[in-house]
């Protein structure tokens, strides 16, 4: 083997052993980290963060001109619903369940509309709590608070319908730009602590993929203001991702 490839190698195990070691210095502080999403947590987040609602009614209104091209109705599950935004936009067409690991927030959602279908579920530690196939499944910020994503996305599969579809959104790290911009939104503005899975998008593509989905359209973003591009560039710099892929 050639010097440089056998650089290359020991700089692929160099890297992989450091992910590790932060993996598990992270596990290490953040403990229970069903714990960290208490009341506090989502007062904060609902209701301190300037212009979040109106973030969150128009990332759904965008995310339904998009999805519609693939599924228009049916039943739809999403996985970290916190305060049911995403059901009750989507609950026009869509027959929808929710799914958190808070009870605080599951039943504040319950409050909200006692008729919704929601469940307290740790989506790492159990099984899908409905016997449903869903058409959709939704996964919105939440795939970085994993331990272990790609075990999580090959559970989803057995939840999925034949011909069904996941949304995807994660922040990403792709180069220093995007690194930068993730330190001001994740670490300062939003003040969050339980990112654990920090991928490239390349990363996360490869990881998808080999979970058994197809990538049909993807998709850069932005927070504020919130839109939606396939510029590779920007996609690159910066740290919103957005995914659409199918069972396969």
């Amino acid at each position: 083997i050639g010097n440089k490839k056998l650089q290359a190698v020991r700089s692929v195990f160099k890297c992989r052993n450091r992910c590790i070691q932060i993996l598990k210095e992270k596990m290490k502080k953040i403990g229970n980290i069903g714990k960290a999403y208490n009341k506090d947590y989502f007062k904060f987040l609902y209701g301190k963060i300037p212009f979040y609602s109106f973030y969150l009614q128009k990332k759904n209104k965008l995310v339904e001109n998009v999805l519609k091209k693939y599924a228009k109705d049916g039943k739809l599950l999403d996985i970290g619903c916190g305060n049911g935004n995403v059901l009750f936009h989507f609950s026009r067409n869509f027959k929808v369940y929710g799914l958190d690991i808070s009870p605080y927030i599951i039943k504040e959602v319950k409050k909200s509309n006692s008729n919704i279908n929601v469940k307290i579920c740790d989506i790492e530690k159990s099984k899908v709590p409905f016997k449903e196939k869903f058409d959709v499944i939704f996964l919105w910020n939440i795939i970085e608070h994993m331990k272990n994503p790609g075990a999580v996305l090959k559970k989803l599969k057995k939840s999925l319908a034949k011909d069904g579809y996941v949304v995807i959104h994660l922040p990403t790290i792709n180069n220093a730009i995007s690194k930068i911009e993730y330190k001001i939104l994740w670490d300062w503005l939003l003040k969050e602590k339980t990112h654990i899975f920090r991928p490239s998008i390349n990363e996360f593509r490869s990881l998808l993929e080999s979970c058994g989905y197809k990538i049909v359209e993807e998709f850069s973003g932005q927070f504020i203001p919130f839109a939606l591009t396939k510029n590779k560039f920007i996609m690159q710099c910066a740290c919103q991702y957005l995914v659409i892929a199918r069972n396969r």
